[in-house]
């Protein structure tokens, strides 16, 4: 039953989202992770299913944006965490785990691009096994699911999603070495 929530919860907050290359519904993606997930871990709960159907709920669907907007971001933030804690606090742990840093730090969110994605790397590395082979499956499809003839793509997003694999990949081994065929 938590699953089904989880994923009819994440449909709803996704309805009007499409993927930035692929132009598909968006929730195909958490779908997809979701089913990376339970394919390739042999240690995956209720909990982490849950949380990989929500995994980008509150920093894509709440608008929190602490660089322009930081009153109205708290407000959002805190209606986020209320939302997803009626999933239990298991699966709020992970979600929170798997969102960006900048929408909890608003110092950080005014940082460049280089010192926040560190900052979410260093966030993952302490974060219990569970969340990074959630993160994994999610770079995982990401990676995928991204045009390997974009620019952007091969200069500053693939390497970036390659450093964070490699910092924990230890935690899903298998989805890791995906991962590596996109080297």
């Amino acid at each position: 039953m938590l699953v089904v929530r989880a994923a009819k919860f994440a449909e709803v907050m996704h309805r009007e989202q499409i993927r930035k290359y692929s132009k598909e519904p968006y929730i195909t993606h958490p779908y997809r992770v979701a089913g990376h997930l339970m394919s390739h871990c042999d240690f995956v709960t209720e909990e982490m299913i849950a949380a990989a159907y929500l995994h980008d709920v509150i920093e894509d669907c709440y608008h929190i944006n602490f660089r322009d907007e930081p009153e109205l971001s708290r407000e959002y933030l805190n209606y986020a965490i209320e939302d997803i804690n009626e999933f239990g606090p298991i699966v709020l742990q992970y979600v929170v785990g798997l969102t960006h840093e900048e929408c909890f730090n608003a110092e950080l969110a005014t940082k460049n691009r280089k010192v926040r994605k560190q900052a979410n790397l260093d966030r993952l590395v302490a974060m219990p096994k569970e969340v990074q082979a959630i993160k994994l499956c999610d770079i995982y499809d990401n990676v995928l699911s991204s045009p390997s003839g974009d620019d952007f793509i091969k200069r500053v997003w693939l390497p970036e999603s390659l450093a964070l694999a490699d910092a924990i990949g230890p935690a899903l081994p298998s989805v890791k070495q995906l991962i590596d065929n996109f080297r």
